[in-house]
């Protein structure tokens, strides 16, 4: 594998990593989960084809709303999820 080749599969494996962050509501500082721990609550439905066309017709404040009604997430939160939306679904993914 070429180094283009490699730097090509990073980026696209950076993009599905993003991706899964963002339907999982994890960030990139997020611990690991551990093990020993018991399972959490299911995570709230995250609507992503709504954020994702909010996103799309530039409607960002109107998709952190939507994410944080929908999951109960503090503003802040919010936000940071519907930015790796963002990074994962528009830019250039």
């Amino acid at each position: 594998m070429t180094e283009t080749e490699l730097a090509q599969r990073i980026r696209s494996l950076e993009r599905r990593v993003a991706r899964l962050e963002a339907r999982e509501g994890l960030g990139p500082g997020d611990p690991p989960a551990d093990p020993s721990d018991p399972l959490p609550p299911p995570a709230p439905e995250v609507p992503q084809d709504e954020i994702v066309a909010l996103l799309r017709e530039d409607k960002k404040v109107l998709a952190v709303k939507l994410y944080s009604d929908a999951t109960g997430a503090r503003l802040g939160d919010a936000k940071a999820a519907v930015d790796r939306f963002e990074a994962a679904y528009l830019a250039g993914g």
